[in-house]
């Protein structure tokens, strides 16, 4: 059975979030705070997410490159965002 707790490498022992429900907490407890240098930036790593005019989507001259691109986000990406 697993433990309410887990140690990483040389990193201390941290409190489940299932454990830490139990409780009743005020604040975040610090071994789930990080500072703000060297924090993940998934920008830096991972392209951006696919964007799609829906409005492009009823004009005649763009609708059928927009509805391409569309038909190729959902199908690489299986998500895409949109404009207004």
């Amino acid at each position: 059975m697993a433990s309410a707790t887990a140690t990483v490498d040389n990193f201390p022992p941290v409190v489940s979030v299932q454990e830490l429900i139990k409780q009743p907490f005020v604040s975040v407890p610090q071994s789930y705070v990080q500072s703000d240098q060297g924090i993940f930036k998934p920008a830096d790593c991972f392209p951006s997410v696919p964007t799609i005019d829906l409005k492009l989507l009823f004009s005649e001259e763009t609708a059928e490159l927009e509805l391409e691109k569309l038909h190729s986000t959902c199908k690489e990406w299986g998500l895409f965002q949109s404009f207004k």
